[in-house]
């Protein structure tokens, strides 16, 4: 699948004019597409609550979007939005002079104006055009519509709105711009004003590079290992010139020994951000395996006090700390749901397992994930009793699941702090192509795995 031949031509023409950024609805389309693409991909999808927070966007007021973290660091910008973006960049940025560069608050409302604004329109009705099937092709139901549409009112006068403030920094003192996810509709904007001023872009992986993420819109971007810059390669015929393997800055699990496992230890899972419903359905089968003395280990926007309704009895959750200190302590197994959490446990050689959801089975994983002699699928609650089994008769080899979380990722640490920076160096000094893999333009490979229905 392609973007629509309308769209197509109108992106073409759009940067063949160069036309001004706060004045383009096109490059508005293309900061929402990967978030919009992943409203998508949530099967199933729980729009009640949603409904009622999008339900004024619909009419079209001024509805208040989230603003991300922007800091000055030395020459340069760094901008972060999750608590995992945060953990890849901060040691890189750790010790250099450090200015907060605040919106004001965590959350601002657009103005009226650009509301109604003839760009946000156009924007809106591209982004609409692309969830409304045509006749004959499978539709979204009218629910999943009224979501989906009031998220896009909502969203599109905020990403406008984030240009313009972006536009209003001193870009003449701004040598790079560092994120550590150019998924996100508060970064995205950043790009493209960066760009605007020829202002390089490094973006750093805070996660193993998912297969339905095949997008790299930036100048320098760099990957966690060899393997996945082979992919892009293989792929899409890039420059492996253009690909920087840094490793895991978030992480210092390579210079620990594996752990000791004991036979009285709990075993962990470890959660994603998945509905309500998918977790809750999730664990109740894990507990109808016979799994007990069980650690949950919360996403870091898991909400607790709903997490804490539906844990089975005997369960406990994890709290004030990362999971990965939870691993250093050699629990007996680890069962994850297509996250990068799976790197972290085969990397101290712990057993785990992959629970697959219907949503991982339809957005994909991990490349990394795929082997499945080293992480067995969970899909029922016999597959949960064979993997509990193995654990139990220790037929798990340690050293093999280390061997391959190190092809995946082959430094962290202190080790992947100094290529990062290395890296910060390159892209002070020379000059790159503005984006080396744009996954979201006409014809880019993202749509060929988007959750957008057929265009015909």
């Amino acid at each position: 699948m392609h973007a629509p031949p309308r769209m197509q031509s109108k992106w073409r023409a759009c940067q063949d004019r160069g036309l001004v950024l706060s004045n383009n609805p096109h490059r508005l389309t293309w900061c929402l597409l990967p978030m919009l693409n992943y409203l998508l991909s949530i099967e199933p999808l729980n729009p009640s609550s949603l409904i009622r927070k999008l339900e004024a966007g619909a009419k079209w007021a001024p509805l208040p979007y989230k603003t991300p973290t922007l800091v000055r660091v030395d020459d340069g910008i760094a901008i972060w939005t999750q608590t995992n973006d945060e953990r890849a960049i901060h040691p890189v940025i750790e010790g250099s002079r450090l200015s907060p560069l605040p919106f004001g608050r965590s959350f601002h409302v657009p103005s009226l104006s650009l509301v109604h604004s003839d760009g946000v329109r156009s924007a809106r009705d591209e982004l609409q055009s692309l969830i409304a099937s045509p006749t004959g092709a499978p539709s979204l139901d009218d629910t999943t519509k009224a979501v989906l549409f009031g998220w896009i009112n909502r969203m599109t006068p905020g990403v406008l709105d984030l240009i313009r403030r972006y536009e209003d920094l001193d870009w003449s003192s701004i040598r790079y711009v560092l994120t550590a996810s150019h998924a996100s509709y508060m970064v995205r904007p950043l790009l493209l004003v960066a760009e605007s001023h020829d202002v390089p872009i490094i973006s750093i992986p805070h996660a193993p590079h998912s297969n339905w993420d095949l997008d790299l819109p930036v100048a320098y971007p760099a990957l966690r290992g060899p393997a996945e810059a082979a992919e892009f390669v293989q792929r899409f015929a890039l420059n492996r010139d253009d690909l920087t393997v840094i490793g895991n800055p978030s992480s210092d699990v390579l210079r620990n020994p594996t752990p000791r496992i004991t036979s009285d230890a709990p075993g962990v899972v470890a959660l994603s951000m998945l509905p309500t419903e998918v977790i809750a359905a999730s664990l109740r089968l894990l507990s109808d395996a016979g799994l007990s003395d069980v650690c949950v280990a919360p996403h870091p926007r898991t909400n607790l006090r709903t997490l804490q309704r539906y844990l089975p009895a005997g369960w406990r959750v994890h709290e004030g700390g990362r999971t990965l200190e939870l691993l250093k302590t050699g629990p007996r197994f680890v069962i994850q749901f297509s996250s990068g959490v799976a790197w972290e446990s085969t990397a101290l050689g712990l057993p785990t397992a992959e629970f697959v959801t219907s949503m991982s089975a339809r957005s994909g994983q991990f490349s990394f994930l795929e082997d499945h002699s080293i992480y067995p699928r969970i899909r029922s609650v016999d597959d949960a009793r064979a993997f509990l089994d193995s654990v139990t008769r220790n037929e798990v080899d340690r050293e093999k699941l280390r061997a391959h979380a190190l092809r995946w990722c082959p430094v962290d640490g202190a080790d992947a702090v100094a290529k990062t920076r290395n890296l910060l160096t390159l892209a002070t000094r020379g000059k790159r192509p503005k984006r080396v893999l744009d996954g979201w333009a006409g014809e880019g490979p993202s749509w060929t795995v988007s959750g957008f229905p057929p265009t015909g």
